[in-house]
């Protein structure tokens, strides 16, 4: 599965902080389990790309957090992606579980299409 897209996706809702994204990536793809240093990895690149932006949340009893939120170029990235068909197989598929293939998550995302291609609700 693309990390950095999955990202994308969770963050093109709402704002997020690393938790909440490796939380909402795990509920996505249920039988993977993704490493907090890949998530603040992935998003360390995301803001040098200038896909995502982050404010610094204060916090009284805990270390500051920071809070990522999708910028317009990184919008524009997800509804490109969305838009990439998928390859999708000739023959019937058995599932047994949940899939992480690139392909899943981009029919997951794309599930939120409600006006033509890539065009999710939430990422208007």
């Amino acid at each position: 599965m693309s990390v950095k897209h999955a990202i994308l996706g969770l963050l093109a809702k709402g704002p997020l902080h690393g938790y909440e994204l490796k939380g909402g990536f795990e509920e996505l793809a249920p039988t993977t389990e993704l490493n907090v240093g890949q998530v603040y990895m992935t998003l360390d690149r995301l803001s040098r790309d200038r896909l995502v932006t982050y404010e610094v949340v204060n916090q009284a009893e805990r270390p500051d957090k920071k809070v990522y939120a999708l910028t317009e170029e990184g919008r524009k990235e997800l509804k490109e992606w969305l838009a990439t068909p998928s390859a999708i197989p000739r023959c019937p598929v058995k599932v047994v579980g949940p899939s992480t293939s690139p392909r899943v998550v981009n029919v997951t995302w794309g599930s939120y299409r409600s006006s033509g291609p890539a065009s999710p609700v939430w990422l208007k």
